[in-house]
């Protein structure tokens, strides 16, 4: 069986719990023989000076270890971002490979645009995709008291959220992260397990070289050691806050042989960060600790467990804030090392009930003094493992077993093609009214026209709305093509599509769009614009998704070119334009929808109105793709480019017209919905987000 772990961290690579419990699975899974890959997610660590070291250290251990190959195409976003980026990356890598199981792991999104595709039925139909809880976005803010401040923390937030709902499985290492994800009301993927994250093989080593036997004896305890980052999150301010309560309430005498460090690399975030060591020592100074400090930022995770396991009374303290079965607690409860901890739900459950009273304090500085003096005083006594190292490591084998054995579960496909031959479980394939808007730029529509006529697609009406043409040229291709329509129907190279043309006075293209739509006739309605062309597999495509998912709108991701002439695979391609999908949470600050080239169920077209109709203003295509997200239609986003987008000097709307009045039309729905008091607050944060934008494109 082949299995992928895809992930932004390793034990040894950016590491952290995540990185451990990555590392960790493949090393049980390849020692059951399956045939483990590791898709590390960030393509710069191949610079990395450790990096050709670890791929070595990885196959020794019959694991292979590649890096995210680098996107060759020029990608366009509506929002910039590494997060969709890199997803994108992976799911194209990923889609090239033949894997059995793919797990991701939550953190910032990797398998979004995998598990979407999957969803859609457009890959990964033999595939099972598996997102791990671990830390998802929302639990970092919260246990770090930070609000979201950057697109990224909620573009990271939905990327994961949406993730876990199109899984085929969700796995979280404690109950607690479960409970509290569907509290948030997450939707947890097909199937949902709860799985203890495993243990590295280092880890069992070093049981077997120091012989741990489970002492039930009470230690002394002479040193107190903050085990974590240096952060909020980790509970840094709580035990430092501990630690003035510890030096008021016990002999000066006593305190002065007592020695703190602190185990961990600082992550203060802004400008303190490097300095977290100096903001404590100072703070020591002024509250006149006692004891002597020490800071160890730069073990590595072995040598940090080694460094505890070396000397007798050391006490591990671990007073996070939030955690989710955190590997600190986990190892030094099956290494036998003393340590005291807040009693948090992911903690508590690896504890036996009589240790969680003993081991556990609330989360208050008074608390943890309590449990820091009674262990100075009186000694610990180690805490017993529930379950043994070899016990939650057999259960990842296990897991990728039933997998296995579990029949993927695809919708079946409303249409299947093969060799241009269409079946259907419906009686009839339903017919798409292709509206094409076209003012003056004859020679490109006759183009678009072809493109539709080529589609792959059987049951096509096409509806063309001449807005205002006033060139010559233009009027005789108009004149030619009304000649050419017979009985209703236009035909070309033998295809004979119904057809409707109709002429008005220039409106603009959200005008000539919706008159089209009002002679349409069929179910659905898409829009190609006149000096665009479609690839074959269009209205195909977006028809299959539009079936699978049972979506309202469909859209996808065009590729732009250069050229007067008709495009193909071989056209040089300018870039490719990368959108992200229903989330109207960051549809407030730029079009992350999709393309024009949507496909609309024509009824919910009408139910929204159509597009804003205004002269000399573009952006009606995101303004109606805003509303209907606000108003909770579903909208499917196709990672794939199904348009040829023509770059020419007619064509560059957003240059010739207002930015100001472009950007106002996009935010219309989104004002529609806010209290009228509150529209110089949205346009604010508007403007304060493309401030900034603009500061990041310019450095």
């Amino acid at each position: 069986m082949k299995i992928c772990l895809a992930t932004y961290h390793l034990i040894d690579l950016n590491p952290s719990g995540l990185g451990t419990a990555t590392t960790a699975q493949a090393q049980t899974l390849a020692r059951e023989d399956y045939n483990v890959t590791i898709l590390f997610l960030d393509p710069q660590i191949n610079s990395h000076k450790s990096w050709q070291k670890q791929v070595a250290n990885y196959a020794r251990k019959g694991i292979t270890l590649v890096s995210l190959p680098a996107i060759r195409t020029r990608l366009q976003y509506s929002i910039s971002s590494k997060l969709i980026r890199y997803s994108y990356a992976a799911y194209q890598w990923l889609n090239k490979q033949e894997f059995d199981i793919i797990f991701f792991h939550d953190w910032q999104g990797g398998g979004y645009f995998s598990a979407a595709a999957k969803r859609q039925g457009l890959a990964f139909r033999e595939t099972r995709i598996v997102t791990t809880m671990h830390c998802p976005t929302v639990h970092w803010l919260e246990g770090n008291e930070r609000f979201p401040c950057t697109t990224d923390d909620v573009l990271a937030n939905f990327m994961e959220k949406q993730c876990a709902a199109d899984s085929d499985l969700v796995v979280t290492p404690t109950r607690f992260m479960m409970e509290k994800l569907e509290s948030l009301g997450w939707q947890l993927g097909t199937s949902r397990k709860i799985v203890p994250n495993a243990f590295t093989d280092e880890l069992t080593n070093f049981s077997n070289r120091y012989k741990i036997i489970q002492s039930h004896e009470v230690q002394k305890i002479d040193h107190l050691v903050f085990f974590g980052r240096i952060e909020p999150l980790k509970g840094i301010f709580l035990f430092i806050g501990a630690l003035d309560q510890v030096a008021l309430h016990i002999n000066q005498g006593l305190l002065r042989n007592i020695k703190v460090t602190f185990l961990g690399r600082p992550n203060l975030r802004g400008p303190d960060a490097s300095e977290a060591d100096l903001i404590i020592r100072e703070h020591a100074r002024k509250n006149r600790w006692p004891f002597s400090i020490r800071f160890l930022p730069d073990m590595c995770h072995s040598d940090a467990i080694e460094w505890l396991l070396n000397a007798k009374g050391r006490l591990v303290v671990i007073p996070s804030l939030t955690d989710n079965g955190p590997y600190a607690v986990r190892e030094n409860l099956q290494l036998g090392i003393p340590f005291v901890a807040t009693n948090l739900a992911g903690t508590a459950e690896f504890l036996t009930e009589a240790d969680r009273a003993r081991m556990l304090c609330d989360m208050t500085e008074v608390d943890l003094a309590r449990l820091l003096i009674d262990a100075l005083r009186f000694g610990v006594r180690p805490a017993k493992p529930i379950v043994t190292i070899k016990e939650v490591n057999a259960v990842w084998p296990k897991v990728a077993q039933e997998l296995a054995q579990t029949q993927v579960c695809t919708q079946t496909d409303t249409l299947s093609h093969s060799n241009n031959s269409w079946t259907t479980i419906e009686e009839t394939v339903q017919l798409i009214s292709v509206c094409i808007p076209h003012h003056n730029r004859p020679a490109y529509l006759l183009h678009a026209i072809d493109s539709v006529f080529r589609q792959d697609y059987p049951n096509i009406e096409l509806v063309l709305v001449d807005d205002g043409s006033d060139t010559l040229e233009s009027k005789k291709i108009l004149t030619q093509l009304e000649d050419q329509i017979e009985q209703g129907c236009l035909s070309r190279d033998g295809r004979r599509l119904p057809c409707r043309l109709i002429r008005q006075v220039n409106r603009y293209v959200g005008a000539a769009r919706n008159a089209g739509v009002r002679l349409a006739s069929g179910d659905w309605v898409a829009f190609l614009d006149d000096d665009d062309v479609a690839m074959p597999n269009w209205l195909s495509t977006m028809q299959q998704v539009a079936s699978h998912t049972n979506a309202d709108i469909v859209t996808c991701m065009v590729s732009a070119f250069h050229g007067e002439g008709y495009p193909s695979d071989s056209t040089p391609e300018a870039y490719q334009w990368l959108a992200l999908g229903n989330a109207p949470e960051l549809g407030f600050f730029a079009n992350v929808y999709g393309a024009y080239c949507a496909l609309y169920r024509r009824s919910v077209f009408n139910c929204l109105g159509g597009f804003i109709e205004t002269n000399k203003v573009t952006f009606e295509d995101y303004a109606l793709l805003s509303k209907a997200a606000l108003e909770d239609y579903q909208i499917e986003y196709i990672a794939q480019p199904l348009i040829f987008y023509r770059l020419h000097h007619q064509n560059h709307i957003m240059g010739t017209t207002s930015f100001y009045r472009n950007r106002q039309l996009g935010l219309v729905p989104y004002l529609d919905v806010l209290p009228k008091k509150l529209h110089p607050t949205a346009m604010m944060m508007f403007g304060m987000w493309w401030s900034q934008r603009n500061r990041k494109s310019s450095d």
